[in-house]
């Protein structure tokens, strides 16, 4: 990479902006749950799934956004590796 080059290509731009949009309302459907039980297993599964996908969307904007392109990688090829995760069906 060149001096002057821009980091992300501009359609990756594009989707750290939609990310950091939304990413707070995520986290804002989350906090508006506290202290409700799920109705069924299906609905506490969602729930899972949404704090997990909270988790890793916040991390990967905090390393993309400090520059740290690789360890970004690895944290969503950890998520999709791990046999328990709920993202692996996808």
């Amino acid at each position: 990479m060149n001096a002057g080059e821009p980091i992300y290509s501009p359609i990756e731009i594009e989707f750290l902006k939609f990310l950091k949009e939304l990413q707070p309302i995520l986290v804002k459907a989350l906090d508006s749950l506290g202290g409700k039980k799920p109705s069924d297993a299906g609905s506490s599964y969602l729930g899972r799934i949404a704090k997990t996908v909270n988790r890793a969307s916040d991390g990967y904007l905090w390393l993309r956004e400090s520059g740290r392109m690789d360890a970004s990688k690895l944290l969503i090829r950890d998520y999709a590796l791990d046999k328990d995760c709920p993202l692996c069906d996808i």
